[in-house]
């Protein structure tokens, strides 16, 4: 049976925090005393505790990118262009100075395209429907957004201009949002009516070592079972690395290891590779014995053969 006493004891005041105003609420989404980062944690701390229910909601926004938050301070470039041509016909050579290559490349073709720009033997002209315009659909979607973000669902009038933009380098970006809604349970309700009472202190410090006031204080429970990430605590040692690896490497290729019981004596191994019984070579391999039993049965037949350890010399 869950002990609540215990879990009480053990919330942390954020936690404590949250609980109450869930008592009050349907659902909290935020709290004016805590952060969002700790309203988060903690929320996530008591939906581990079974305590409240997390409830996940996703949109997608738009926000302003790079380019467009230049466009939002200077004007699209075929806004900056249009408004230059109202002022002076300029050559080409002139306008690519005023906007630079790019820009202007992008400019030119934008207007042309909507009638705003004609070319007339290499030199820019504004055209009478090009005096009239003072602002894009671009450019009115750019200052909706401003600093703020753009629920993609409710962009309206705007659905057009977004799709222009969005083929635009880094003018507009659609990015993914997250936000949380606690809701309470009958579990966190039960455990708020057992919360302690009285002064309780979260940390012991050194200062209260010293001084010797934490001294008929209450602390917080802490559950020293709880789960934690595991810690490295150092570098794996470099050759059992490479087996490890190597080892993976098999295994994905669809080999597979296997345990079991064979036991092979040193004869096989080492002497008949005449390997010297007191060679170093012995040693760079991992060799295992048995207590039980010491020693195997050899083939009397091949034994004679690899004699050559003993004497020196090879036996028929």
């Amino acid at each position: 049976m869950v002990d609540l006493r215990k879990i009480a004891e053990m919330l942390q005041d954020s936690e404590i925090t949250i609980l109450k105003s869930l008592a009050k609420h349907d659902f909290v989404d935020a709290h004016r005393d805590l952060s969002q980062s700790e309203f988060y944690r903690s929320a996530m701390y008591l939906e581990n505790k079974k305590l409240a229910e997390i409830i996940r909601n996703e949109k997608q926004v738009v926000a302003i990118d790079r380019n467009g938050k230049t466009a939002l301070e200077v004007g699209l470039p075929e806004l900056r262009l249009l408004e230059i041509l109202r002022k002076e016909d300029l050559s080409l050579a002139e306008a690519e100075k005023r906007l630079g290559g790019d820009e202007l490349r992008f400019a030119m073709g934008y207007c042309r395209k909507a009638g705003w720009i004609s070319i007339d033997n290499g030199g820019l002209k504004i055209t009478s429907e090009g005096r009239k315009v003072k602002s894009t659909e671009e450019s009115n979607l750019l200052k909706q957004i401003g600093n703020a973000e753009l629920d993609l669902n409710k962009l309206g009038d705007f659905q057009h201009a977004y799709i222009t933009l969005s083929k635009r380098k880094k003018m507009i970006a659609t990015v993914s949002r997250v936000s949380i809604n606690l809701r309470g349970n009958a579990r966190g309700h039960e455990v708020l009516k057992v919360l302690p009472t009285g002064e309780r202190l979260e940390k012991l410090t050194p200062v209260m070592l010293k001084s010797g006031k934490w001294k008929g204080k209450k602390f917080r429970r802490f559950d020293v079972e709880a789960p934690v990430p595991i810690a490295d605590m150092g570098k794996k040692q470099l050759y059992l690395q490479f087996l490890d690896d190597v080892r993976l490497k098999m295994v994905e290729l669809g080999f597979e290891e296997m345990e079991g019981p064979l036991v092979e004596t040193q004869f096989w191994n080492f002497d008949a590779l005449y390997q010297p019984q007191n060679h170093p070579a012995r040693t760079w391999t991992d060799t295992y014995f048995l207590k039980n039993p010491k020693s195997g049965k050899l083939p009397e037949n091949k034994i004679g053969k690899i004699r050559i350890n003993w004497l020196g010399i090879y036996l028929e």
